[in-house]
């Protein structure tokens, strides 16, 4: 199980959610305005109603918009997160590769070859002795 990393790969989701949460509830408030803002003028409580509708409508407005922008965000973030996952990956193969790399050089650096003509010890990969300069 990995850690919780609140920057990482799946943080993009809940900025979608929340973008999804706002625009239904800027809906949901537009509907109530658009319900309210329609009270007949000869009652006493429709200056309160149209009070309330446009209330509703500002609040409704700023949702939708506040949802919009926090779902274009979500897939700024998710961009992001991908790009960093790739960089990580990256990363991790070129430490492979050094790792590896480091490995062989230790193999080749311990493993000797005797000379039978003059019995030096040279690396496995020389060709030629290092002494006495024979084919190996």
């Amino acid at each position: 199980m990995q850690p919780y990393d609140p920057y990482g790969r799946r943080s993009w989701v809940g900025v979608l959610v929340f973008g999804i949460f706002s625009i239904g509830s800027g809906i949901f408030a537009l509907a109530i305005s658009a319900s309210t803002s329609n009270s007949d003028p000869t009652d006493p409580f429709s200056q309160i109603d149209n009070e309330a509708a446009r209330n509703f409508g500002i609040f409704g407005a700023v949702f939708l918009i506040v949802g919009i922008v926090m779902i274009i965000l979500s897939f700024v973030v998710k961009a992001n997160a991908e790009k960093r996952e790739e960089m990580e990956a990256q990363a991790a193969e070129q430490a492979h590769q050094r790792e590896v790399q480091e490995i062989a050089l230790a193999v080749k650096s311990t493993v000797k070859v005797r000379c039978r003509y003059c019995g030096t010890l040279n690396d496995e990969v020389s060709s030629k002795c290092e002494s006495c300069g024979a084919t190996l």
